[in-house]
């Protein structure tokens, strides 16, 4: 018993030692993701609208926050106006660029007197077919109320790159079928935007937005959330590439850094050959990664399930554990892709 214990702490202090010298290295890759929601088939053609909503205790329009305390702006600006029409055009230049609509026809923001209210009530139907009918619309697509506050944070004791500020933004939404007289979609969002005054790709400094801008920013960017319900749309995800203890795949990920992917794969392929389990499998899960970014999903599909096998090979649980995740991962998107297709046409 006593040797077993020996020989099992023995095997597992080697296991430590060599998955040790093993790294990884992150990058990021754009995915399209399918539409949540459809409209009707019928709907080609929408008016959009801010109804200028908003609820009896929303109060702070005129207010934003500066390390945690609530400060009344002084600037003259019609914020709402700024925020509500960057809210309208994010929408409508999300959703008119996928060809979902033919086209969307926006209303001035005078269009509904600014009302405080404790519910906000349905559009009457008779109203509804109206703006429809005078505008050769569908449906219309209603923004019942936005509400926001920026946030700065400057550090008591700071330099310029220490300061940050952020966007909280709720909306509710309500989308009116004008020829079958009936809601098709109503949702409620709240998200928020964030700066903190460096670049996430190039790591360059900026300088912070104001609060105009930065709230227009989070109108925008709302509009287009919203937008994406129903479109096929762009999202940054991360990936991994494993960097054993090895010259070549140290040369291969100088390779990657260079965006020069063709050349770490014929690296990745020679070392997919290796009779040692553990450097066939990092080189074919690596290989896998680099079919995805090569766009060749059913093919990324394909090698990532050769990569199972290899880690299954290893023994190791953990490698087994992640090369599982990356295939489902690329079933996912082979289905994603199939939906889109759909989608679209």
């Amino acid at each position: 018993m006593k040797r077993n214990v020996t020989h099992f702490i023995v095997s597992l202090f080697l296991s430590v030692l060599l998955f040790s010298c093993i790294s990884t290295h992150q990058y990021s890759i754009e995915v399209m993701q399918p539409a949540k929601k459809s409209l009707p088939s019928h709907i080609k053609n929408v008016t959009l609208v801010a109804r200028n909503y908003k609820y009896d205790n929303d109060t702070i329009q005129k207010y934003y926050k500066k390390n945690y305390r609530l400060k009344k702006s002084k600037s003259k600006k019609n914020i709402d106006s700024l925020v509500v029409s960057n809210t309208l055009n994010g929408f409508a230049q999300s959703i008119t660029k996928q060809f979902i609509l033919d086209s969307v026809y926006t209303l001035p923001y005078e269009t509904f007197t600014q009302r405080y209210v404790d519910r906000i009530p349905r559009l009457n139907w008779n109203k509804v077919e109206d703006i429809c009918d005078n505008n050769n619309t569908d449906a219309l697509v209603a923004l019942e109320t936005i509400t926001y506050l920026n946030h700065l944070f400057i550090p008591r004791s700071y330099e310029e790159y220490d300061k940050t500020t952020e966007v909280v933004s709720g909306s509710v939404w309500t989308i009116y079928d004008a020829r079958k007289r009936k809601v098709i979609n109503s949702h409620s969002m709240v998200d928020t935007l964030y700066w903190n005054g460096t670049d996430p790709i190039t790591k360059k400094r900026y300088k912070l937005p104001a609060r105009s801008i930065a709230l227009k920013d989070a109108g925008w960017y709302m509009g287009k959330k919203y937008a994406e319900q129903f479109t096929p749309h762009w999202k940054s995800v991360w990936r991994s590439i494993y960097i054993p203890n090895h010259d070549d795949f140290k040369k291969a990920k100088k390779l990657v850094d260079k965006e020069q992917w063709h050349k770490a794969v014929e690296i990745w392929l020679q070392l997919s050959k290796s009779e040692k389990k553990r450097i066939a499998f990092f080189a074919t899960y690596n290989l896998a990664l680099a079919a995805e970014m090569d766009g060749d999903i059913p093919k990324a599909a394909k090698i990532a399930i050769k990569a199972q096998a290899l880690a299954r090979k290893t023994g190791n649980a953990s490698l087994v554990k992640e090369t599982n995740k990356l295939v489902t991962t690329f079933v996912k998107r082979q289905a994603d892709l199939e939906k889109i297709k759909k989608q679209i046409n």
